[in-house]
């Protein structure tokens, strides 16, 4: 065979194998922005440990002392039952979640920045979470490296100097513990147990009637394909002691065939000229 037609050859069964090449990838998403410790560890005294605030209750990990009923696993890694999207917590020690809410702190908006090597196109953004103290409703404006961003356009709505809601506005998390609700929506397969945190050195673990339930909410950005996320500010909408509160994002990645067919025909046609 000629070396031209060599070329052709392999330029398009590459092609072909990148044309087939287009599972989804799950890129654990981290930067800057958790502000409130929920989860305590196995080796935290419950007592300083973080919680849900206006709650005076936590998640915790499995085998934290004092605690009966299941608790978050060792490693913090969750995986979806509904489409197997990964979930990668933050440690148990330090604040591990992004809370909004309007009856205390840490207040109505909270600011997560993707860290550097992170702003990327994503096709979904898929969200780990729950409510607490009740039903939460928040809303979320997504902000690009390119200066745009997914609200409607004003900058000062309601003159408090944030973006006004747009294409992410009503969002719902259900409360997290023993409710009907969070069991057909739940995130994982079985109930999560929850300890109070204001009483001494152990945390009283409970997962009956339902148990802790967390939550997963997809965001579709199909609509802003090539556009490089940066940040999502988060915005508490309504009630007073309830939580809004996510504990973890996973970008989706899908792979551009087309793209990686152009750069190795380019490569070729560059090698057949030597």
């Amino acid at each position: 065979m000629s070396s031209s037609k060599f070329m052709v050859a392999a330029a398009l069964a590459i092609c072909g194998w990148a044309g087939q090449n287009t599972d989804a990838a799950y890129v654990p998403i981290t930067g800057t922005g958790f502000n409130v410790d929920v989860i305590v560890g196995a080796g935290e005294n419950a007592g300083s440990a973080g919680r849900f605030t206006n709650e005076g209750q936590a998640l915790y990990v499995t085998g934290t002392h004092g605690s009966s009923g299941s608790g978050i696993p060792a490693g913090g890694t969750l995986t979806s039952i509904h489409d197997g999207t990964p979930f990668a917590l933050q440690s148990d020690v330090g604040n591990n979640a992004i809370v909004v809410n309007e009856g205390g702190s840490p207040g109505k908006f909270a600011m997560f920045t993707f860290d550097a090597a992170l702003r990327q196109s994503y096709t979904k953004l898929s969200m780990l979470g729950v409510g607490a103290g009740g039903v939460g409703n928040f809303s979320l404006v997504i902000y690009f490296t390119d200066g745009s961003n997914t609200s409607t356009g004003d900058p000062n709505y309601e003159g408090n100097g944030h973006y006004a809601r747009g294409a992410f506005d009503g969002q719902t998390w259900s409360d997290w513990f023993n409710n009907s609700g969070n069991k057909a929506n739940a995130h994982q397969a079985s109930a999560l147990g929850r300890g109070r945190v204001d009483e001494g050195g152990s945390v009283s673990g409970d997962n009956s009637d339902g148990g802790v339930r967390l939550q997963q909410i997809d965001l579709d950005l199909s609509a802003y394909s090539g556009k490089l996320v940066q940040s999502i500010e988060f915005e508490s909408t309504g009630g007073g002691g309830q939580n809004r509160t996510v504990l973890a994002i996973t970008g989706t990645v899908v792979p551009e065939p087309a793209a990686l067919g152009s750069i190795v025909l380019l490569g070729l046609g560059t090698l057949a000229r030597r």
